[in-house]
């Protein structure tokens, strides 16, 4: 299909400048542009919303008598031009926006700045010198709804032709025709030719005549055919048409396209075997691997064309409960190993999410799959590596099988996991100690898993023995070179008595770093860094802790703090170290879904902290602004600790789905606001003014 990259630009620079763009409450005309239309005063002189409203009647009472050019413009429905594929609106972009941007608590100025500027840069960009850019971009409506939307026309596979246009509302007609620095082309179909036509202008734009909450339609496409081909129906029908769903709105339609060309491409789907034989390479391992791989992907492709229906977009905002954006899978059938898997497992939250730490800044839950689905997907995985290392003669047959043997997956069907992720207290505060910036970056992670660890165990010891394999070892030392003294070293150490009987502790070591920051000078508290510091090493631990029918993993650079923070999450019932005692989380445990996950503001801008022994490198005019954002993080109205979640559900049946939903809630929209807030005000106030000037180094 054609490329759509240049008015994707200009939609996305629309949405962000949407708002407050007001009617023009008089006549527009160009310094020297001809009188294209006579234009009656508009007997509201006040503008506002009974003026749009007047000016509306206006400009159909002028269509109606033959007052554009001395012709009447057809305001009848146009029928959709072929199968709409895609169709995204924004509802009412200058509400919207307006909106998020004061609950957000954010200056209104700059926010009419930047809409005023943006509709006179989008007239400027899209119409090219054809128009007065201030005159017309004073009349486009961020009030109306604004269409995108991809069409293919067409009844046959071999003769089907696509076509996209956007749409944004113009107030008034005249007035815009007015604003035209030469008599506009007029074409034949009924619609105003604005663009220019020598390749200057980087889309084709039209002006036409609307139904709907704006008199005038600003329509542009890549090509003046797409304009032509989903103009009257955008201007008439689709700008009159409700569409449900919320602020924003978006759909993609496929099962028009798809019972076109779904039986060409499931006959080519079904070539694939004879594509892939030419990648075989002589291995037995390898080439049958790929066979299978091949034709079972070739039947998958076929089961999702028959399966695969439609998508859509939804996002909101409600001033009381905050921002929404929910995305709907909706399928005509679960013929395929994909939407089956999607539809595969219990719903709720497992138990095992309420044991996560508490110091959690984010945490999941879900479902593992049927290992039995699966299995021909892992023995295919093996086949390939095994069959590829061998053509690259690496190691013995037995080192071969050994690697290839760590994919697998061994756990009980329907294995019900929590996972989380938070900061140890107190972060780095001297960047010349590699070990606690390692420590501070990587945080901790810790997995639950409703199973025995014996699987688990296993697993985790072959891997450490397949890594000290006296062949991969030589390998990766001849392949690093003069690099090899930092290959890392892995294995099993003893384990932290925190985490009782039948615990691993696997140390993962890195040596002979030598730290850069060493060399900079006055760092880590003001004290004179040595420059020939002695190289240092990082580790960080992947730990194992059985708690009977359940295991938990956690991974982390300080091991005693991640095995205590492990240690809380043991027992009959979740004590009082983990997230059974959040009460803001109580939804999150207790509402049905098939996956759930939350985070916080402050959990996700905790990775910060790192860049704090930094600033003194920093030069002046940023070092301060960049202290006030830090300091901010501290000073959130809410303490940034509101959840912020993302659900995913599932419905089974003739016509399954699958749906996401992430939900912000209105503290944490404070929040966000409030940081953006303080980086506006420095950019405003500090760094477009403050000189540059950079720190003295030693």
């Amino acid at each position: 299909m054609n490329s759509f990259s240049g008015m994707s630009a200009l939609v996305v620079w629309g949405l962000v400048v949407c708002g407050c763009a007001k009617p023009a409450e008089q006549a527009v005309k160009a310094p020297g542009s001809p009188a294209l239309v006579q234009i009656p005063a508009p007997s509201d002189a006040g503008g506002g919303e009974r003026a749009h409203s007047e000016g509306h009647r206006s400009d159909a009472a002028l269509a109606q008598s033959g007052g554009f050019g001395g012709e009447a413009v057809a305001l009848a429905p146009a029928p959709a031009p072929g199968d709409v594929l895609v169709h995204v609106r924004a509802r009412d972009a200058k509400k919207t926006l307006t909106t998020l941007w004061a609950e957000a608590g954010l200056p209104g100025d700059v926010l009419d700045e930047a809409i005023k500027k943006g509709s006179v840069e989008m007239a400027r960009e899209l119409l090219r010198g054809a128009v007065d850019a201030d005159a017309f971009g004073a009349l486009i409506d961020w009030s109306a709804p604004m269409d995108f939307v991809v069409a293919v026309t067409g009844t046959e596979a071999t003769k089907l032709k696509d076509a996209a246009a956007f749409s944004l509302g113009v107030t008034s007609l005249p007035r815009a025709l007015a604003t035209a620095k030469a008599k506009p082309t007029r074409r034949a179909d009924g619609f105003w030719q604005l663009a220019p036509t020598d390749g200057t202008a980087p889309l084709s734009c039209g002006l036409f005549a609307a139904s709907g909450r704006a008199p005038a339609r600003l329509i542009c496409g890549d090509r003046l055919r797409d304009v032509a081909t989903l103009g009257p129906w955008l201007a008439t029908t689709l700008a009159s048409r409700d569409v449900p769903g919320g602020e924003l709105h978006g759909d993609v339609r496929l099962r028009g396209l798809l019972d076109k060309v779904g039986p060409e491409l499931t006959m080519k789907a079904k070539a694939v075997p004879l594509i892939a034989g030419a990648a075989k390479i002589g291995i037995p391992a390898f080439d049958n691997a790929l066979m299978e791989a091949a034709s079972a992907l070739g039947d998958e492709a076929g089961y999702l064309v028959s399966d695969l229906d439609s998508f859509e977009v939804d996002a909101g905002l409600d001033p009381a409960a905050g921002v929404s954006v929910a995305v709907k899978a909706n399928f005509a059938g679960a013929t395929s190993w994909t939407v089956q898997r999607l539809l595969d497992g219990p719903t709720g939250a497992p138990e095992i999410v309420a044991r996560a730490p508490m110091a959690s800044s984010s945490a999941a839950y879900g479902y593992g799959g049927d290992p039995a689905a699966f299995e021909g997907v892992f023995r295919v995985l093996r086949g390939l590596a095994e069959g590829k290392l061998e053509e690259l003669k690496f190691a013995t047959a037995a080192d071969r099988t050994a690697i290839a043997g760590l994919i697998r997956l061994a756990t009980k069907k329907y294995v019900p996991t929590m996972s989380a992720h938070g900061r140890f207290d107190g972060g780095a505060t001297d960047p010349t100690d590699i070990q606690s910036l390692v420590t501070t970056g990587v945080g901790w992670y810790v997995t639950g898993i409703e199973d025995e660890s014996k699987s688990s165990a296993a697993w985790l010891s072959d891997l450490v023995k397949v890594y000290n394999r006296p062949a991969l070892q030589t390998w990766a030392k001849a392949e690093l070179k003069d690099y090899a003294k930092y290959l890392p070293t892995l294995k099993l150490v003893p384990a932290p008595a925190a985490l009782g009987p039948g615990a691993l502790d696997v140390e993962l070591k890195v040596s002979n770093i030598e730290n850069p920051m060493a060399a900079l000078g006055v760092l880590g508290g003001g004290t004179k860094a040595n420059a020939k510091a002695a190289p240092s090493s990082v580790s960080v631990h992947l730990l194992l802790m059985a708690d009977g029918k359940r295991t938990f993993l956690g991974l982390g650079g300080d091991r005693d703090k991640l095995a205590a923070l492990m240690a809380k999450s043991k027992g009959q019932v979740a004590g009082p170290g983990t997230l059974a005692t959040v009460a803001e989380l109580d939804a999150f445990r207790r509402e049905s879904h098939r996956s759930g996950m939350f985070f916080t503001v402050k959990g996700s801008l905790a990775s910060l902290d790192m860049l704090k022994p930094y600033l003194a490198l920093a030069p002046s005019s940023m070092s301060a602004p960049v202290a006030k954002f830090f300091a901010a993080m501290t000073q959130l109205p809410h303490g940034g600790t509101t959840p912020i979640l993302l659900t995913s559900d599932a419905t089974r049946g003739p016509k399954p789905t699958v749906s996401l939903r992430f939900s912000v809630p209105r503290h944490a929209v404070d929040d966000l606001g409030y940081l953006v807030k303080v980086v506006v005000d420095e950019v405003k106030n500090h760094l477009l003014t403050a000189p540059v000037t950079s720190p003295a180094l030693p």
